[in-house]
């Protein structure tokens, strides 16, 4: 008879745990491929099926994946039945497997920022720049930050892993700076824009002033005799003479 292997069935029951607390299992929406384990032993190859698949859902022999789409509503999914059997001629319940699993959905909710991005007015030309956009929250199994990294002012760049905008602005904006929009998209298969969010903000490169006196201002030139300098410095002033007697006390 065919066997899953020592850590099969474990480790597929660990996967779907692992996948349910990550929230990838979305009510209505695509779910993450699944992949029943492979078993060993029989005769003649193996055969895979998954019993109790709902119309949304459909199983492949071949890669053994199942597919499709979760159910509507949130929480527990059925109980699938997932079986494998040999190819000979028997076909006795004991010459075949089978291991049960299910999955639970959660609500389909968007992320959102729950702090604001001010505009950043205090970056200077050909002075390096380092800034942290917010971070988001919410929504389904992860989240992609998204900023048109074309619209930032020249010299500067864009990571969305570590959400920060570097380098080196090389030239100075208008008053009205950059303008700039942020989003947050979370990594269900809902692409739609109503489950993402966004906000607007604008960067302001201050040029690279030289500094400069004020206009009109000038130093008047001044003449200095140094040697009538040196003798007023260095001659002692003569002390005037003694008046009156000592004490001889």
């Amino acid at each position: 008879a065919p066997a899953y292997g020592t850590n099969a069935v474990s480790t597929f029951t660990s996967a779907l745990s692992t996948l349910h607390t990550q929230g990838r299992f979305v009510a209505g929406l695509a779910i993450p491929t699944i992949t029943v384990p492979a078993a060993s032993g029989g005769n003649y190859g193996l055969t895979y099926s998954v019993d109790g698949l709902p119309a949304a859902l459909s199983f492949n022999a071949g890669t053994r994946q199942l597919t499709g789409t979760a159910h509507s509503s949130v929480g527990d999914s059925p109980t699938f039945t997932a079986r494998v059997r040999d190819n000979d001629n028997n076909a006795t319940a004991g010459d075949g497997l089978s291991t049960t699993f299910k999955f639970t959905t959660v609500a389909n909710v968007k992320p959102t920022f729950p702090t604001a991005q001010s505009d950043i007015s205090d970056l200077i030309q050909n002075s390096p720049a380092d800034i942290t956009l917010p971070a988001g929250a919410g929504g389904n199994i992860g989240r992609t930050y998204i900023l048109n990294e074309a619209d930032l002012p020249g010299g500067l760049s864009w990571s969305a892993s570590t959400r920060k905008i570097t380098g080196t602005p090389t030239a100075a904006t208008d008053a009205n700076g950059a303008a700039m929009t942020y989003k947050v998209r979370d990594d269900d298969s809902d692409t739609a824009s109503s489950d993402e969010s966004s906000m607007t903000f604008k960067i302001i490169v201050a040029a690279d002033a030289v500094p400069a006196f004020a206009a009109g201002a000038s130093i008047s030139n001044r003449t200095f005799d140094v040697r009538s300098t040196l003798a007023r410095s260095t001659c002692p002033r003569s002390r005037p003479p003694a008046t009156g007697r000592r004490s001889t006390r």
